[in-house]
């Protein structure tokens, strides 16, 4: 699972997690789950998962990567919300909607609804955090730029595609990774080998300021489209008003004024400055 999906980042996963804990969730009852979309739950039958969960306390939410993870009290549930995937409140008797596709009923009588639109995204029971295969996360204080070499590997890979790769860093997908190398100067197609402890340290400091703005402002919605992040109850997010070369092509650098430009890299589209990343 490690690898899937670039939406929502960090950034946004983190948002829709403060927002339900804030909520109230943890500690509460989960007196009944329905699973309306079967394909949504992964290594368990949808029924069975559903009824498993039924009568559980959740204790507490949390995130690893781009999973939110929902810790029972005999289960531990990952939630990917991939493209589309979003969580809302509603009122337990209202009509149940096209794509909402899981019900959580909770003891103070709110109802948490699954919704999403492509289908994309998937619940799966854990045996522990170590079943989903991640990196460690840029936000480890405990990570430097000796360990982040060790961890990035050796290679002619383009450092942009390392930086995608989930099993490495988790957490940074194809925003996060633009604005990342901005802020480090690091042009996207320099061979991850080719880079210096001192780059390196550039790099996390830089990957951290990314996610931060992008956490402080509570995500990216890029547009109005069904697969831009919306977090809980389907409210955007404005990092979209502070990136600094995502999807802003043949836009001028903040910085220096070139045009912003866009290539493919690990088959993402790639937006950087030619004059400041080198």
């Amino acid at each position: 699972m490690s690898g899937i999906g670039d939406r929502p980042e960090m950034p946004e996963v983190e948002t829709v997690v403060r927002e339900l804990v804030a909520s109230g969730l943890p500690g509460l009852k989960l007196t009944e789950m329905r699973v309306l979309w079967p394909k949504i739950v992964m290594g368990d039958e949808p029924e069975w998962f559903a009824n498993k969960l039924s009568n559980q306390n959740l204790q507490r939410i949390g995130r690893r990567g781009k999973h939110i993870l929902f810790y029972f009290s005999e289960d531990l549930v990952s939630v990917h919300l991939r493209m589309t995937g979003q969580f809302e409140f509603c009122d337990k008797d209202s009509s149940v909607l096209r794509h909402q596709h899981v019900l959580m009923d909770f003891e103070d009588g709110r109802q948490l609804r699954y919704k999403d639109t492509r289908k994309f995204g998937r619940f799966m029971r854990l045996q522990s955090e170590n079943d989903l295969e991640l990196g460690p996360e840029a936000w480890d204080m405990d990570l430097n730029a000796l360990a982040l070499k060790d961890i990035l590997g050796r290679g002619l890979r383009a450092i942009k595609a390392t930086l995608l790769d989930q099993s490495r860093i988790s957490g940074l997908g194809n925003i996060y990774v633009d604005e990342s190398l901005f802020y480090a100067g690091i042009h996207p197609q320099r061979p991850t080998e080719s880079l210096s402890l001192s780059e390196l340290e550039l790099l996390l400091t830089a990957m951290r300021k990314a996610l931060n703005i992008g956490l402080n402002n509570l995500g990216t919605t890029l547009g109005t489209g069904e697969a831009n992040f919306y977090s809980v109850n389907g409210r955007a997010g404005r990092n979209q008003d502070s990136l600094m070369v995502f999807r802003r092509t043949g836009l001028p650098c903040f910085v220096c004024s070139s045009p912003v430009v866009k290539i493919t890299v690990a088959q993402r589209s790639t937006h950087f400055c030619g004059v400041c990343q080198k």
